[in-house]
């Protein structure tokens, strides 16, 4: 594997991915605080960026940035994947996003369509796309219903049971908005008690988190089913001996990229998020298809 490189403009930083060989569409991951690009030409080089989430009308730059560093800036061939923290409409306009308000009303697919030169973008939440990835990874073979959560400026869940990828909400809809963290903490979404405004916040002791990460835990236990939870995201390493003071509790081999990664398996693929009638049979057993691996 090569060592870190310099991107293609500041603040851009490019590497391939350790322990990740797999063949994989160009797919970006926006989250609040940054974007996430990944794509490979063959199996033995993925390419891994990251920048700075920028304003909504530096998107467009953002992207080009994000092509050039990991190589697709001819353009990329066929689908691309999209993982997204904010919520959008059916012509792919976000409508809501709690963490970058200042995005609202910004038309996100037809600006990605127009930079990447691609028609088919296959978009999909971010704790969605993390939980993908991470199921496709082996992160959790033995466990029948595993819940990732991707934390960052925000908080993604995804849930996969018996195989299956499980609809988890978007935008401000999602279970990171379980009303089950502190309960005078204020969301962005507005709301009081979010579990996001928990374990999102950098501020909070490491007995605190633990505790409504053990919360969260019980819940998603007796409301899915959910036996085992596999923290991802930006936040994780910070975290981590809180995160693992909690049974039943499990780190991402690859916090900062697991769903940009989802989001290129989800391109692959090629099926839509939010067509209910596919979802659930993006896979299959205890473990990713050969169609995946």
């Amino acid at each position: 594997m090569r060592d870190y490189v310099d991107g293609m403009a500041d603040g851009c930083r490019s590497h391939d991915l350790p322990g990740v060989s797999l063949k994989l569409p160009f797919a970006l991951d926006i989250g609040a605080t940054h974007m996430r690009a990944v794509m490979s030409t063959d199996q033995s080089d993925i390419r891994f960026s990251k920048i700075e989430t920028p304003s909504a009308d530096r998107l467009g730059e953002a992207v080009r940035t994000l092509l050039a560093a990991v190589g697709a800036d001819g353009g990329p061939r066929g689908g691309i994947g999209l993982s997204r923290a904010a919520g959008i409409d059916k012509d792919g306009t976000i409508i809501a996003w709690p963490s970058r308000s200042d995005w609202i009303a910004t038309n996100l697919l037809e600006i990605i369509r127009r930079e990447t030169g691609c028609t088919a973008i296959y978009d999909i939440d971010d704790g969605m796309a993390a939980a993908l990835w991470e199921h496709a990874a082996g992160s959790f073979p033995h466990h029948c219903a595993v819940a990732v959560l991707s934390i960052g400026t925000g908080l993604g869940v995804g849930i996969v049971r018996a195989g299956v990828l499980q609809s988890t909400g978007d935008g401000a809809g999602t279970l990171g908005h379980a009303p089950i963290g502190i309960s005078d903490r204020m969301c962005r979404c507005g709301q009081c008690g979010c579990l996001q405004a928990t374990l999102a916040d950098p501020s909070i002791s490491g007995e605190l988190f633990s505790h409504y990460l053990l919360r969260a835990r019980n819940w998603l236990a007796d409301r899915f089913g959910v036996d085992r939870i596999v923290v991802t995201g930006g936040s994780t390493r910070l975290r981590a001996d809180d995160c693992l003071a909690v049974a039943g509790v499990s780190l991402s081999a690859v916090p900062d990229a697991s769903a940009v990664l989802g989001a290129a398996l989800f391109a692959r693929r090629g099926t839509d998020a939010r067509d209910a009638d596919l979802t659930p049979s993006m896979l299959s057993g205890s473990r990713a298809s050969s169609e995946f691996l």
